[in-house]
């Protein structure tokens, strides 16, 4: 609980004596009084404070750095405005709700000399003391797992500051890391104090150690009932024990593992109950530790099995154990009948089980005999009319749900199971409420063939005749609620129809806000059937959002928080609408913490005071990363030749002008590519709600001559600048950039030859000209370009990173001018269409589209970097990236005939998947891929333009994507270019769906 304290002090300038007193009807007096709470039961509080007065002057006097706008609209009352107490109490109420000021003191001075038609003038003055809360917690030190620490630490960001819990939070990290074998580690904290906004950052440094390995193991018998002391046991499970832990490191988990298997080896031995402690002496100046177990072993009871080949020892050993601790308690009898169960569940209908006990043995003998198979099913009872209910015959009805008993070699209880719970729910769905299986029984129809015989009961059908809805509330404006009382009757009345309109129901209120409208049925049962009333209870009037209050303080103004939400005070209430702000609130990549939740969920009100937290990150944050990257030729035989490293890092500057902007700064390179970019985020541009974006590029890429060289062909390079704007609602995400930058293209002399195939000279310029069909005079020169690319993306998927169903829509048109080449002006255009349709169960079928085309300049005036390309893991997946036709040939320094991609001015691609899940986070797709690439346009693709390619693939799911691996055979292996041999195959490993 937080602990407000309010004092309201009445100063004036000079007294009256009590003759002017009764004269002046606005005359000031000094009064003191203190307040533990604001409260409208607090009688001293509204006696006080009078009904109503003329605010003069309002001074707030926080003792933090605050938003003074934030706290005025908070208090809800200005200078100049006739302020009654329920508003100044309302005022102060939410200024509490804020959670940042542990006292709130009030000084009111009332100025007589301007007392206006009998209403006291006031300068209202309001100190504002405030708690130090807890900001975020930053971690020094070499730590893997810093998430999973993060997490232990008990406070949350925007909470008063508990030196309790802090001393608790390193309590359970060192606790977390001593379990981990970190014996050693030293947890020193440093607290980092914002006077501005009195709150505390926590600094971690935690120094691990080296993690202690176990020395020896030993085991002690501290109690055993039955007074045998057995050597060789206890000598057998010390060698167990020593053999796994003995210098190895320490680790709880590893601990907890073994101590169950050995657990397992005393059940074995006879000692069915066993208590295992560990006792641990760790020698801190060796680095080491000492176990030893002590074991108390109760009474022994061996269990020996003789006969059984279906079961073996552990599995029936592990039924028996199902009793606990009252196993040794149990009579023989009911442990043999509880063996037969288990027997019997599988088949063997004539087993027979018998024992004898010596001393602490007991000896089960088993008969197995011979196992049953259900090689026929029957179905009867007291009405059973299954032709007419079903639409079927008796025969259809019985193979659909009892094939798979029926197909098994021998019978299996749980099979058995699933096909009664099957006819039952599919009795319940045709509206037989009191369908129930009476009976069943075998008749056997051979040796080992029985004929299963089900009596059933089916009752009466129950059929739904009318839907009403009692409180309409305009809900039969809603298409979705109209479908459901003009269905087609008379139709089966079942459970789960009941459920799904009952779904309806409330998604249709919510949309209305009436989030606490509750659609309940009651059933009528007349002749002609049965009419479900649908009543809405509950409080059912409709709920809106309220004022928001931002808890806590921050240096960030409160318009630059409130202008990212999606809704405003009086919009009716809407969870999505919740859900977008925050998205649009992280998405400003400045906040560690968002919440937004109503304050009292539980409560039905007409209106809903939210409660916002946004506790800052970091302000400066740096991220690095590395990898390797590459193509190799033959997945049996893989190369390193064609790897290569890829390093890099981001800076980031969070909130640099309090405006909610960012700054980045990238820079990656590879054995191919150098990659440097400056930008700037601000989220909206004056006052209109674009992210926008400021960017400086410079970009490096090497074309190697094949796929896995080292030796590079020409070298792209791209320097621009940027702005984009960009705007996203619901569905749909639309943006422009706009932009300016330096192209060009500078061949490999030492990777051409200086003739050509009729053994002229040529220059490195004139011989990339012709291996890559670009005009000679683009070469090796820089030239300035301007664009604007205008984009349009609609999502429509019910989940963006494992799409099951829905659609999705990119639309992008470039336009490129080349202010000193006229030439080299043109259009661009790339449309892309995706489609989730869900089969038959988890079965996906997924299928994509892409069209592209360049306009008003020919393909030998456009650069390669701006040209369209298939091949690789996301468009034709046989080929390798870049390298569907057109190829050119061209001759290396050693003048070997080698190929380079062209590129195409017009571009068709199509993605088929069948995507179906194969075990836990494991899944599988067949993929078929065509596509084909023009240098002229789209009339000018022949059919012996398309490239195809058929595979399969599997995908890992993790939380950051799927791990995706696809191999695909081209549909044309025979396709070669320029007498090359043309591999039939390519394979891929990567991060990520194809689409």
């Amino acid at each position: 609980m937080l602990f407000f304290q309010l004092v309201f002090f009445a100063l004036c300038c000079m007294s009256l004596d009590a003759a002017d007193h009764q004269q002046a009807p606005c005359s000031a007096g000094v009064k003191n009084c203190e307040f533990l709470s604001i409260d409208s039961r607090d009688n001293e509080f509204d006696s006080f404070v009078p009904d109503s007065f003329l605010l003069s002057e309002l001074v707030m006097q926080p003792d933090i750095a605050i938003d003074f706008q934030e706290l005025v609209e908070l208090l809800g009352i200005q200078k100049g405005q006739v302020v009654t107490r329920a508003a100044l109490k309302k005022g102060l109420d939410r200024l509490i709700k804020k959670q940042k000021f542990e006292k709130i003191s009030l000084a009111a001075e009332e100025i007589h000399t301007q007392c206006v038609d009998d209403i006291s003038v006031i300068k209202l003055t309001i100190t504002l003391t405030s708690f130090w809360t807890f900001a975020r917690v930053q971690f020094k030190g070499s730590l893997i797992d810093r998430d999973r620490y993060r997490h232990l630490y008990a406070l949350e960001g925007g909470e008063v500051f508990n030196k309790e819990k802090h001393v608790a939070s390193l309590d359970k990290i060192k606790q977390l890391l001593s379990a981990q074998g970190y014996f050693k580690v030293l947890v020193t904290d440093n607290f980092i104090y914002d006077a501005a906004t009195k709150s505390v950052i926590v600094v971690l440094t935690i120094e691990q150690g080296n993690q202690f390995i176990i020395d020896d193991v030993a085991l002690e018998i501290v109690e055993n009932r039955c007074n045998v002391h057995d050597k060789e046991i206890l000598g057998d499970a010390q060698s167990l024990m020593r053999r796994a832990l003995k210098n190895s490191y320490y680790s709880q988990s590893v601990l907890d593992v073994q101590a169950k298997k050995l657990r397992e080896y005393f059940i074995n031995k006879g000692f069915l109950q066993s208590t295992i402690r560990c006792k641990e002496f760790i020698n801190e100046k060796e680095g080491k530790v000492r176990l030893t177990f002590a074991i108390e072993l109760r009474q022994k009871n061996a269990f020996e099995f003789y006969g059984n080949t279906f079961f073996d020892r552990d599995q029936l050993l592990e039924r028996v154990l199902l009793f606990g601790k009252s196993t040794v308690l149990i009579p023989p009898s009911l442990i043999a009948e509880e063996l037969s169960a288990l027997y019997k569940k599988e088949g063997f209908w004539q087993v027979s089980i018998t024992w004898q006990e010596d001393g602490d043995r007991l000896f089960f003998f088993i008969n197995e005999g011979k196992r049953a198979r259900i090689v026929a099913v029957k179905v009867d009872g007291d009405k059973c009319d299954i032709p007419v209910n079903f639409g079927c015959t008796l025969e259809q009805l019985i193979h659909y749900h009892f094939k798979d008993l029926l197909s098994l070699q021998f019978f299996n209880g749980d099979v058995q199971k699933r096909a009664f719970d099957s006819l039952v729910q599919a009795y319940l769905k045709k509206g037989f409420w009191d369908f129930v299986i009476k009976s069943h029984q075998y008749v056997q129809h051979g040796e080992g063939s029985y004929e299963l015989c089900v009596t059933i009961h089916e009752g009466k059908q129950r059929w739904l005749h009318k839907v009403v809805i009692e409180e309409l509330y305009d809900l039969q404006q809603m298409a979705e609620v109209a479908a459901l009382c003009h269905q087609k009757f008379p139709i089966p009345c079942n459970v789960q129809m009941i459920q799904d309109q009952r779904q309806v129901l409330i998604k249709a209120l919510q949309k209305q806000g009436r989030i606490y409208a509750i659609p309940r049925p009651r059933f009528i049962e007349t002749k002609d059937g049965i009419t479900l009333i649908w009543k809405i209870v509950g409080y059912a009037d409709i709920v809106r959002f309220g004022e928001t209050i931002v808890l806590g303080a921050s240096k960030l103004p409160s318009y630059v928080i409130h202008r990212e939400l999606a809704y405003k005070p009086g919009d009716v209430w809407d969870q999505k609408k919740i859900e977008t702000s925050v998205a649009r609130l992280k998405s400003l990549g400045i906040f560690d913490v968002i919440s937004i939740t109503p304050e009292n969920p539980a409560v039905a009100e007409s209106e809903k005071t939210i409660l916002l937290k946004c506790v800052e990150d970091t302000p400066y944050e740096v991220r690095v990363r590395a990898g390797l990257q590459g193509v190799n030729k033959n997945i049996f035989q893989f190369s390193l030749t064609g790897m290569s490293y890829k390093l890099g890092g981001s800076f980031f500057v969070k909130n640099p002008c309090n405006h909610g902007d960012h700054f980045r700064f990238d820079l990656d390179f590879s054995r191919y590519e150098h990659d440097i970019a400056a930008s700037y985020h601000i989220p909206w541009l004056f006052n209109i709600p674009f992210r926008t974006e400021f960017k400086a590029y410079s970009i490096r890429h090497d074309q190697p001559i094949v796929i896995g060289s080292s030796q590079v062909l020409y070298r792209s390079a791209q320097d621009g600048f940027l702005m984009g704007l960009n705007r996203k609602y619901s569905t749909v995400d639309a943006g422009i950039t706009i932009g300016t930058e330096w192209l060009a293209i500078k061949p490999n002399k030492n990777a051409l030859c200086c003739k050509n195939s009729d053994g002229e000279i040529i220059s490195p310029a004139q011989s990339l000209a012709c291996a890559i069909d670009l005009k000679q005079s683009l070469i090796d020169k820089r030239f300035p370009y301007f664009y604007v690319e205008p984009t349009i993306f609609i999502n429509h998927l019910d989940n963006k990173m494992q799409p099951t169903k829905g659609f999705s829509s990119l639309f992008s048109l470039k336009g490129m001018l080349a202010p000193t080449l006229s030439h080299a002006s043109f259009i661009k255009l790339l449309i892309e269409q995706s489609v989730f349709i869900p089969l038959w169960g988890p079965l996906v079928l997924a299928i994509r589209g892409r069209a592209g085309i360049i306009g008003l300049a020919d393909l030998s005036s456009v650069m390669p970097i701006e040209r369209f390309y298939l091949g690789g893991a996301y468009t034709v997946r046989a080929y390798e990236p870049d390298f569907v036709p057109p190829l050119n040939e061209f001759l290396d320094a050693q003048c070997n005939k080698r190929l380079v991609p062209v590129g195409g001015k017009a571009m068709l691609n199509m993605n088929t998947e069948l995507r179906f899940p194969i075990y836990r986070s494991v899944s599988g797709a067949l993929f078929f891929d065509i596509g084909s690439l023009s240098k002229k346009g789209w009339h000018a693709i022949a059919g012996k333009d398309w490239v195809g390619a058929v595979g399969f693939g599997l995908r890992y799911n993790t939380v950051v994507g799927s791990l995706r691996f696809d191999i695909g055979w081209k549909l044309r292996p025979s396709h070669g270019a320029h007498g090359f041999v043309d591999r039939s195959f390519a394979w891929y490993l990567v991060l990520g769906n194809a689409f």
